[in-house]
């Protein structure tokens, strides 16, 4: 965001935020699949694709309270780095 904003716009750290959030909950979701498919002996790519018209449901069962904190590093870090200024050599 920051390479591709070229400043420091409190909009592009919303859309980094945003993005890593939906990162955390992408990386949460193959998580998941990928379970279920290893100890199915299937497919990921199966299980990940059938999986995605129940993305909520999928990432609820497999839901712990550690996840909130990491999904705020996530959204904190992605925000904040969107936001730093660019170092100079």
């Amino acid at each position: 965001m920051r390479l591709a904003g070229r400043g420091h716009d409190g909009r592009f750290g919303i859309a980094s935020g945003a993005l890593s959030l939906a990162g955390c909950f992408l990386g949460n979701f193959l998580a998941s699949a990928f379970s279920v498919a290893a100890h199915d002996h299937a497919s990921y790519v199966t299980y990940a694709m059938n999986g995605l018209p129940h993305v909520a449901e999928i990432i609820g069962a497999d839901f712990q309270w550690m996840d909130l904190i990491f999904y705020a590093i996530g959204t904190y870090f992605g925000y904040r780095y969107a936001l730093a200024p660019l170092r100079t050599p």
